[in-house]
């Protein structure tokens, strides 16, 4: 973070932070889901899929990680 703001880089204009951020509220709305397994018996399987979509997003955001790191 501070060697991109250093270089006068704005770090918030990245596919990293912004794939970070996409997985911060996907998870949140996942950990909501719990709510509803009593009366929806489809939440369970949403709640596995999403999570590995999730997972997915999050291996993306680390890919995008490294690379901006090496273009430093």
């Amino acid at each position: 973070m501070m060697s991109l703001l250093m270089q006068n880089e704005n770090p918030f204009h990245s596919g990293h932070f912004t794939t970070g951020i996409l997985g911060l509220v996907a998870l949140s709305l996942q950990a909501m889901l719990p709510l509803f397994f009593a009366d929806d018996p489809n939440a369970r399987n949403m709640h596995a899929y999403f999570g590995t979509g999730i997972m997915a997003l999050f291996f993306i955001h680390a890919t995008l990680g490294v690379k901006l790191a090496l273009s430093i």
